[in-house]
């Protein structure tokens, strides 16, 4: 026999033991759950106490019982340990806090450590679930001692380290390294894996620099050499920016004190092949007082490298000040332009990026698109190309990682949408430069043209496409009349910071040799005949090199003796050394030399950097003196040793890089290739990363009404 269950009774008898009254269920309302599972669980117990119709009288067997569950684990701990050490050398009595709110500094009631002992060691208690989120920030102040010198560093200084991104016990390594990879990771949104490999990079270093350096390894010790150079250099910015504090700034602000601090840690980022090449240098490595050689280092790197500008630097920080550039609600037309020089209708020149509404839809992967476009006007006669300051280079090629390609007028470029901060990610000219930019905006509508370009673009420093900003604009300011901005001009203040940069080559730049006899050298004052002579008075004349074999075979290196000269402007000196039959140039830097005493004007002060192979892939560099009449190399001093590796590419190309370059090519602000294709070899560059570039301009509203009042072709994008 079988119960009937109705699941859901109504006023119904529930199933009852056989000998007993049924129950009645109350008919005022339905059973709740709960009653209803009490009552089912009466049922089911005497269901089973009774055998059923036509069942066996075995007894049920006894219910077996659950595994027990496991217990839980244990609770968290409230907090973890952050250990970790500080050095420039190890620093005594500094103190570290763990950056909560995530503003570079640190803050009442966010976990502090006691003053550093000897060994430079902190512990941080901080709450486990902030553990491996934030950054370290170490406060070292001027009395702290440096146990590499043992005294007081002077100066009150701030490192940092980047979050490690893991939870438990935590360990980490602070150091004027650590804290030049949290930057390039704040100025980039670069994760700490890729500013730490890209800061690598440009250090030359062998390890990286987020590890403790205070070992013994070559390595460990030229990372400390780094680091230390750049805490003096860093010293030094800070006092020479010093008096610029409560100063007005690029932006229309004011400079206060985390202006200089910011200032001075981009300008050492973007001089860091710089630092390390002067580290590197026997002035220091060889040095008995490494100490007052590092502070004299900083001090020459202060005066001579570009990098590290104070004003150009100053105004990075300020214009990041300002309002950022929000992407506009809808795709729309757009421009930015960039240098602008104008003497007449019949003579002027500039550069400006544009978009039409389908380059500002974003494609699929939500990417934007930009094109380069150059004009410039010569006796009334206009020019319009793409890539490169001057026409004649607009045929450059570069090597994109599959192919060697140009930069045709048209081409589009892209970039990621602005987000809140201004910040977008580009990819300029098919792989040619990529980085990342930062845009600033302030509304100029209602300001005169004449007002705007007086004091807030003649004013900024530097310069953009071959244009001074203080001669930017038409020449004759007056020609501009009162005449105003109108509704929705914009001005955009710009700051980029290139983190890749591609092999690239002149293709009108092919490099030439005299021949293996001439390269021979030798002293044409006492044999006229030689080779090396009959060059230098052109009876011998250049021919192209077809390999980079070649290059190496006939450059290294013999001095070539010839007469004593003298000009209008002087005369040269004695002996008379000619270089350009043996070496090949690196390229010039303006202001690279002291004019020699005794020799009037004529040498010019630019140095001409050249390299010599000397064996195997070694190699010298030396920098020479420059003659103001033909510009040829004479009378060079060896600044460094290095070694030289070819690359083979897809497409016929094979390129020759330099390592250990001295610290004067850091002012280059390109490196130097040489590019073999076709069996020609090329004059190569790849242009300097990390260098951040702050530049103005003016909105696609603004440019016309600009080019309106100077009877121009308004731009058309």
């Amino acid at each position: 026999m079988t119960h009937a269950f109705n699941p859901a009774p109504d006023a119904a008898t529930l199933p009852q033991p056989a000998g007993l009254a049924p129950r009645q269920a109350p008919l005022s309302r339905p059973p709740s759950f709960v009653h209803l599972a009490a009552v089912l669980a009466s049922a089911a117990a005497l269901a089973v106490m009774l055998p059923g119709c036509g069942s066996s009288s075995t007894p049920a067997e006894p219910p077996v019982a659950d595994n027990p569950p496991p217990p839980p684990p244990p609770p968290p701990p409230p907090s973890v340990a952050i250990s970790g050490v500080v050095a420039d050398g190890p620093l005594q009595g500094a103190t570290a806090c763990y950056d909560l709110n995530d503003n570079g500094a640190c803050d009442a009631g966010e976990p502090t450590s006691a003053a550093t002992p000897a060994d430079g060691s902190f512990t941080i208690q901080v709450l486990t679930p902030d553990a491996g989120q934030h950054a370290v920030i170490v406060n070292v102040p001027a009395t702290a001692v440096d146990q590499t010198t043992n005294a007081a560093i002077g100066t009150a200084l701030t490192f940092k380290a980047p979050a490690t991104g893991n939870g438990g016990v935590q360990s980490v390594f602070v150091s004027p390294l650590t804290t030049m990879v949290l930057g390039q990771m704040q100025a980039t949104g670069n994760s700490a894996t890729e500013a730490a490999a890209f800061i690598q990079a440009q250090a030359g270093l062998s390890v990286s620099p987020l590890g403790d350096f205070t070992g013994s390894s070559d390595g460990q010790r030229q990372a400390a050499l780094v680091a230390r150079l750049a805490v003096q250099t860093q010293v030094a910015l800070a006092s020479a920016m010093a008096p610029r504090l409560g100063q007005a700034d690029a932006g229309g602000g004011t400079i206060v004190q985390a202006d200089i601090q910011a200032a001075v840690a981009s300008a050492l980022r973007s001089a860091l092949p710089a630092l390390a090449a002067a580290a590197n240098a026997p002035a220091i490595t060889g040095a008995t007082n490494v100490q007052a050689a590092l502070v004299a280092a900083a001090q020459d790197l202060l005066t001579t490298q570009p990098t590290l500008d104070t004003a150009a630097a100053l105004a990075t920080v300020a214009t990041d000040k300002l309002p950022s550039a929000l992407p506009a609600a809808s795709a729309t037309a757009t421009a930015a332009l960039r240098g602008f020089s104008y003497t007449d209708a019949g003579n002027w020149t500039y550069r400006v990026m544009t978009s039409d509404a389908s380059d500002n839809t974003p494609d699929g992967a939500g990417l934007v698109r930009f094109q380069d476009i150059h004009k410039a006007a010569t006796a009334g006669v206009i020019s319009t190309w793409g890539f490169g300051t001057l026409e004649a280079r607009k045929g450059d090629l570069h090597w994109n990682g599959s192919a060697w390609v140009g930069c045709p007028l048209g081409l589009r470029s892209t970039q990621t949408q602005r987000d809140a901060a201004g910040r977008s990610t580009y990819d300029y000219c098919n792989g040619h430069e990529k980085g990342s930019s930062t845009r600033s905006v302030i509304d100029i509508a209602g300001l005169t043209l004449a007002s705007v370009i007086t004091t807030k673009i003649r004013s900024f420093p530097g310069d953009d496409n071959g244009v001074d900003y203080a001669n930017w604009g038409p020449a004759n300011l007056g020609a501009l009349g009162s005449v105003t901005f109108p509704a929705g001009a914009q001005l955009f203040y710009q700051t980029t910071v290139p983190t890749f940069n591609a092999w690239a080559y002149d293709v009108t730049s092919p490099v030439t040799t005299f021949g293996p006899a001439a390269a021979a050298g030798g002293d044409t004052t006492v044999n006229d005949t030689l080779a090396c002579g009959r060059a230098f008075t052109g009876a011998i004349s250049a021919s192209n090199v077809a390999t980079l074999e070649e290059l190496v075979a006939n450059n290294p290196g013999n001095l070539c003796r010839v007469n004593l000269q003298t000009d209008a402007g002087g005369a040269s000196l004695n002996p008379n050394i000619w270089w350009s039959a043996s070496s090949v140039s690196l390229g010039t830097v303006a202001g690279g030399a002291a004019l020699p005493a005794g020799t009037g004007t004529f040498f010019t002060t630019s140095a001409n950097l050249r390299v010599a192979f000397t064996g195997g892939n070694a190699l010298k560099y030396f920098s020479c003196h420059v003659r103001t009449n033909g510009s040829s190399a004479r009378n060079c001093n060896e600044v460094g040793t290095g070694t030289f590796a070819i690359t083979a590419t897809q497409a016929d190309g094979r390129v020759m890089t330099f390592n250990n370059l001295p610290a004067i090519a850091q002012r280059l602000n390109f490196e130097r290739v040489f590019v073999q294709r076709g069996g020609t070899v090329y004059f190569g560059y790849r242009n300097a990363s990390n260098i951040t570039r702050s530049t103005i301009r003016l909105n696609l509203p603004a440019a016309n009404a600009l080019f309106s009042t100077l009877g121009m072709a308004p731009i058309t994008p």
